[in-house]
């Protein structure tokens, strides 16, 4: 942007770009301004002139270094057309400094943070130790690792997952310890940083610092059939109950007489399943065979 007024013919004038016409006047075609920003009003004299994508910013946008950056193409890379030395010149140049964007701020100058780390029970938090860290008390932001919401066994594996994320650092791993597959006790951990392969959390002159906690996988429960009972017909009975994928039958003997008879059911896999009502591998269930109602099989006959 230049300070001093862009003359044209007669009383036109322009403020970034001036007149937009020929000397030939109205009947000269008219020029094109676009791609261009103003911190005053775009004007079009009389209709003339094609002005497009032409926006306005504020004054403390010029002088932030945010209009530079963007004549740029939003970029610092390669061969730039415009220049600004922030806190010097109030709008962009043609020569100066390099502006560049990082953590949401206009600089000259390039911000490499030094992260000091800190664990809290499932979280790492990252602050920025160097000088002239421009991150709000240095706050690089925090990773947390979160268990999964199902702990029961279902033969899926269970993940953890993770919350959150630290400025510059990749996403960490998430490292198990134990079948996630099977009950048991499950260990999940990350490590946090940029230095070696395993994203180890570390910084200069600082303790390494890990975020772990522990999964545990709850055995699925089965709950116990209900054995249903048979009336009395003075012959050997027993229960309908038969082997299923969780369970084998050990006891189903019955009898004849009334009475109550043992069902002995057992697990076939401990370790992921339990029964509801035992932590037993079997569990005894009743098969009853009850009293029926004495009925004549002929009507009586009664004589005097």
């Amino acid at each position: 942007m230049v300070e001093s007024k862009v003359t044209g013919t007669a009383n036109r004038y322009g403020y970034i770009v001036g007149d937009s016409r020929g000397d030939g006047g109205e009947s000269d075609r008219p020029g094109t301004v676009k791609n261009c920003y103003t911190d005053k009003t775009v004007i079009r004299s009389n209709n003339v002139g094609n002005i497009t994508n032409c926006e306005t910013r504020t004054a403390e946008a010029f002088a932030s270094g945010e209009v530079t950056y963007l004549l740029n193409s939003s970029t610092s890379e390669g061969e730039l057309a415009w220049y600004q030395t922030i806190g010097t010149n109030s709008h962009t140049m043609f020569t100066g400094k390099t502006v560049y964007y990082q953590y949401g701020n206009y600089t000259n100058t390039l911000h490499t943070h030094e992260w000091s780390y800190s664990k809290d029970e499932d979280t790492i938090t990252a602050t920025c130790v160097s000088d002239g860290c421009t991150l709000e008390n240095g706050n690089g932001g925090s990773i947390q690792i979160i268990a999964p919401t199902n702990l029961s066994y279902d033969g899926k594996e269970k993940s953890a997952t993770l919350n959150g994320s630290i400025v510059d650092v990749e996403t960490p791993e998430i490292v198990y310890e134990g079948d996630r597959t099977k009950a048991g006790t499950v260990k999940a951990s990350i490590t946090v940083g940029e230095y070696t392969v395993y994203y180890k959390a570390s910084a200069r002159n600082h303790e390494d610092a890990t975020g772990s906690f522990i999964v545990t996988v709850d055995k699925a429960t089965v709950t116990e059939p209900t054995i249903a009972s048979k009336p009395y017909n003075a012959s050997a009975q027993k229960a309908d109950i038969s082997e299923t994928e969780l369970y084998t039958v050990l006891k189903n003997d019955g009898g004849t007489a009334k009475g109550s008879y043992d069902v002995v059911l057992k697990l076939k896999d401990t370790k992921n399943y339990k029964w509801a009502t035992t932590d037993s591998a079997e569990v005894t269930l009743q098969f009853v065979i009850s009293a029926t109602e004495d009925i004549w099989t002929a009507t009586p006959t009664i004589s005097s």
